[in-house]
This record gives structure tokens, sequence and C-alpha cells, in this order.
């Protein structure tokens, strides 16, 4: 299932229409005459695996459909009908033949078969019906799907009244002429500025085709209501900046439709029509879901996959609802498609998987393994933060000038023991003083009186302390924490037995 080059320019717009997806142009595409040819190539490869998937009646049916979507390619080629290539597909029209017309200009899809019923016989049909939905039908379903019923006008038309050559020729020349010219003067108009302007964005209505060229053909044959198709039709009307909106393509719902059509008139089972109409579109989102794997993103590509399967668990559900006769002949099928729509829907999940694989590694944080030995280079500190801090550090202390101690001769000189005695004298002092404020909080007391008494004591001890102390411990860190803990703790213990709980 691999596009040819001159399709892979209009992959991203074909997948757009077949598929639909969450994600689409707010513009008209700007070839939509290459896509529509596209569209059908693909539709006539899907027929031939169809074809050469099954033996007798629906062998047949399925290369007549092929035959038939290559006529229609040739006749809706360039967007517009040629007289003398439809009068010519007209008089070589057979038994069982089908003729598929889309005349864009006026929103009309055109189906006509030579039924091979025998009650039919010498007569050709015509179905008529509307290619795209109105805007505001679009934009007002809550759902996202109109329930549409086909055809809308449905005739029989005498072999004889189609076969005189001055007939022939004008039903020819009305279709040219309406594929052409386009419905501006009877479509609505918006009044800006004092000044009417035409509603481009509209959708043309198919009166013409569907009222007009239906009563003239009606006054020549049979009017006839056959047995309609229900079917849910998804559109989007979706623009910005932009001229023309982005609609799903008309052409794509005329070729759906008449394939649709054309299964239940030559199988007559509505079941077993359903059920090749469903194959044939499992094998067309296969095919694109085959040539879009480096296209569209994951998320586009799991959308189709999953739509995918849900066709083939309807398929495979719509199987067992056959007759005996039909659930063998569709069961044969369903075997041979199987491989390839899994082969297909496989590959698919394995491309999903090794992106989202790679993005996870890609997203996920990787810790190297500690070395068992540092190298040299990693033993040593460059400080390259810390260079400015040590430079201003080293210049506050360049510029001081300490004043030199003024000696005087008529000082007492001391001995270096005599100074290292009073010192040692003073510290002793000191220490047992803290030792005596120490042994004073721990002591206990029995009363009033000796708890009056201790807080004297302690009072008179601590400002005794406080003014040893001076400026002795000044300096030394260590010895003075010990002492703002030894008043802390004096202070807390005094308050505790004087205010108790």
């Amino acid at each position: 299932m691999e596009a040819s080059p001159t399709q892979a320019k209009y992959l991203r717009g074909l997948f757009n229409h077949i598929a639909l997806p969450a994600r689409l142009p707010q513009r008209q595409d700007a070839d939509v005459g290459g896509i529509q040819s596209a569209l059908v190539d693909r539709l006539i490869d899907a027929c031939k695996i169809m074809r050469d998937s099954q033996e007798g009646l629906c062998q047949q049916i399925w290369d007549s459909l092929r035959i038939s979507l290559q006529s229609c390619k040739t006749l809706n080629g360039d967007g517009r009908l040629e007289r003398s290539q439809l009068m010519s597909h007209l008089r070589r029209m057979q038994t069982s033949d089908l003729i598929i017309l889309h005349i864009d200009t006026q929103n009309a899809g055109i189906f006509i078969h030579k039924p091979t019923e025998p009650q039919f016989a010498g007569k050709i049909l015509f179905e008529f019906f509307e290619a795209s939905p109105r805007r505001e039908a679009v934009l007002a379903a809550k759902t996202g799907a109109l329930s549409w019923s086909f055809p809308g006008v449905a005739i029989h038309l005498p072999s004889s009244v189609l076969g005189d050559n001055d007939f022939l020729e004008s039903f020819c020349t009305f279709l040219e002429q309406a594929s052409v010219e386009t419905t501006k003067k009877l479509t609505e108009y918006a009044v800006k500025a004092g000044a009417g302007l035409w509603e481009s964005r509209e959708t043309a209505d198919p009166s013409l085709i569907t009222s007009l060229l239906a009563a003239i053909l009606e006054a020549n044959g049979t009017r006839i209501s056959p047995t309609v198709l229900q079917k849910r039709v998804r559109d989007e009307v979706l623009w910005f900046d932009a001229e023309t909106p982005w609609r799903r393509l008309p052409y794509w719902l005329v070729l759906r439709v008449s394939i649709s059509r054309y299964l239940a008139m030559m199988l007559g089972d509505g079941l077993s029509a359903r059920f090749q109409y469903k194959a044939f579109m499992c094998l067309v989102h296969a095919a694109m879901l085959s040539d879009v794997q480096q296209i569209v993103s994951l998320e586009d590509l799991e959308f189709l996959k999953a739509k995918l399967c849900r066709r083939l668990f309807k398929l495979d559900r719509d199987r067992s609802q056959q007759s005996q006769k039909g659930q063998a002949a569709c069961g044969a099928l369903f075997k041979t498609l199987s491989p390839l729509l899994n082969k297909v829907i496989k590959t698919t999940t394995n491309r999903i998987q090794i992106v989202w694989d790679q993005e996870k590694r890609k997203t996920t944080k990787s810790i190297l393994p500690l070395p068992i030995q540092a190298s040299p280079q990693h033993l040593r500190l460059s400080l390259i933060a810390s260079r400015p801090y040590l430079r201003d550090a080293r210049k506050r202390f360049q510029g001081i000038r300490y004043p030199r101690s003024s000696f005087n001769a008529e000082t007492t000189v001391l001995s270096p023991h005599q100074h290292v005695h009073e010192l040692a004298q003073d510290l002793f002092g000191l220490f047992e003083l803290e030792k005596r404020i120490g042994l004073s909080c721990d002591n206990p007391v029995s009363g009033n009186q000796d708890l009056s008494r201790r807080c004297v004591t302690l009072h008179v001890a601590l400002l005794e302390y406080i003014d040893r102390v001076g400026s002795l411990y000044d300096g030394n860190t260590e010895q003075k924490s010990l002492m703002l803990l030894l008043l802390k703790d004096a202070s807390e213990r005094v308050n505790s037995e004087t205010v108790p709980d």
C-alpha cells in the first residue's frame, strides 16, 4: 500500500478528508482537483483488492465498480462535465453499468444505473441527491453528524427516450452548462456599507439538478420511491483569515453514496451489501494509514488506527448477523483481508511505540555511576567564585595603622612570673565564684525565709561576678558563653522557685 509519487503531495489533504481528525486546516485546500483525482485512484486500488479477494458475483460487481470509477475520474476530472464524453458514456451503457456524476457548482450528485432486474428491463435509473450539507446545518449539529437519506429523488427513464439523439444532446448540454455556471445570482447576499456582497462561503442550492432537471426527466419517465440509504454525514466548517472555509470534499460523499447504492442494488441483500461496503472502507482506511506513517503526527496516526480497529470490530460483528450462506462468504473475505489489515495495524503500533520510547529516553534523566576513585583535577578547588571575596578581605586590613603604645619609664616593671601569677589569681577567683553560684542554685530550700535569703545572696553574688569578670573574657568565645549560660541558669532557677507554675 505505497502511495505513488504523484499522490505524495496530496496525502495530507487526503488524510484530512478521509479520516476527519481533530486538527483540520482553517482554509480550503489549494488543489482540490488533485486531491479528488488521488482519492479516486485510491478507491480504484481498493476495488482491485476486493475483486481479487472474491469469486463469482462479488468479483464481477467489484470489477464493474472499478471500471465505473475510472469513467468517473474521466468525466469529473477537471471539475466540469464535457458534453461529448458524457454522451459517449451514456450511449455505451450496458446492463449493470454505473455512471457517477458530481456537479460541483450546483452541489449535486447524480447516480445513473442500468438495472439488472427483469421488471426494470429497458429502463435507466437516475438518482439525484445533495452533495454537501448547508453551512448552518453543519454548525448547528450537536453530535457532529447529520442523519441523511439517499437519494433525494429517483426516476426511471425509458432507454428509448435517452437513446433519442436530440434528447441525449439536450440532456448532456444542460449538465455541461450546469457544471460551469455558478448560482451566484440565486445565492444569499450580505449588505455591507450599503452595497450587496455575494456570500461566497455559503453552500450552493442543488435545486437546479434535484428539482428542475428531475422534473424534466419525470415528465419523460416515472418517479419511484426506492429503498433509501440512511447515512450519518460528518462535516466541518472551519476558516481563519481565509476567504473560503475548509469543508469536507462533497466528491467524497458522492462516491461513497454511489458505491453503497450500487452494492445494495446488485446484491439485493442489504446485510451482504453493508458488509461488502464496510470491508471496502476498511481497505481505504488501511491504505491511508500505511501511506501517512511519515507525514502526520502520532496523534493522527493513533486516531486513524483506532478508527480502523473500530471498523474491523463492527465488521466482525456484522458477519455473525448474516445468513448461513452469507456467513461463509463473509468469513472467507474477512479471512483473506485480515492479514493485510493486521499488518498495517501492527506496523503503525510499532512505529508509535518506537517514537514514544525515543521520546521517553529524551526526557528521562540519566544518573551516571559514581567513579571508584576521583581524578586529581577533581581534588583541586578552583574557588572561582571566592576570589573577589578573599581579595576584598585582604584589602580591608591593608590601610589600617595601629597606634603604638607609649612607654613610660617610670612605670613599675613587673617580671613575667608576676604577670602570670596575678592573672591566675583573678581567674581562679572567678572559677571559685562560679562554683559557689552553681552550688547555691542546686541546694534545696525549706521555707520562704531561706528562699528570700538565697535570692539576696544570689543577687549579690551575680553582681560581684559580673564586676569581677569585666573584660577578662573579651575575645574568648568559650568562656563568654559559659558566663552567659551561668547567669541565665541562675536567673531561671530563681524564677522557677519564686513564681511556681
